[in-house]
């Protein structure tokens, strides 16, 4: 749970400043990725947890990342 939370603060005050979105989205997608690479049987419910500790444009990317990940979710 520790590995998550970090994830989402990460993803809050990454989203938050003033640098290029495309900066933004390969931050966000590198610590995603990080988190969830040999997390094979859980994966979903982390991205739960995350997705309702996300809000803005936070969220919207890792609602682009679960749709560009072709999972369904």
């Amino acid at each position: 749970y520790s590995h998550v939370n970090v994830t989402i603060l990460f993803l809050k005050q990454v989203w938050n400043l003033d640098i290029p979105d495309i900066a933004k989205m390969a931050c966000s997608g590198i610590i995603i990725e990080q988190l969830l690479r040999f997390r094979t049987k859980d994966y979903t419910n982390i991205i739960l947890i995350m997705r309702s500790g996300l809000l803005g444009n936070a969220r919207a990317y890792l609602e682009a990342w679960i749709k560009g990940h072709f999972l369904n979710i």
